[in-house]
């Protein structure tokens, strides 16, 4: 079974979700490849990778703020 990588994480914004706090996990492989991405490091295999455990860890932490 295929698994979805985590390329990014940001455990608190104000600006992702109008009017609330929120969380955002950027997933990894895009195949679009589009020029003007400013996520491009999320595209296909390279790059950094972030294991569920630790979100799921912060997320947890956080719930009831998020």
């Amino acid at each position: 079974m295929p698994t979805l990588e985590i390329g990014g994480f940001v455990g608190f914004s104000t600006v992702d979700y109008p009017g609330m706090h929120a969380a955002v996990i950027f997933c990894k492989g895009c195949a679009w490849g589009c020029r003007y991405c400013h996520n491009g490091h999320l595209q296909g295999e390279d790059g950094p990778r972030l294991p569920w455990e630790e979100v799921l860890r912060v997320l947890v932490r956080r719930q009831g703020v998020l």
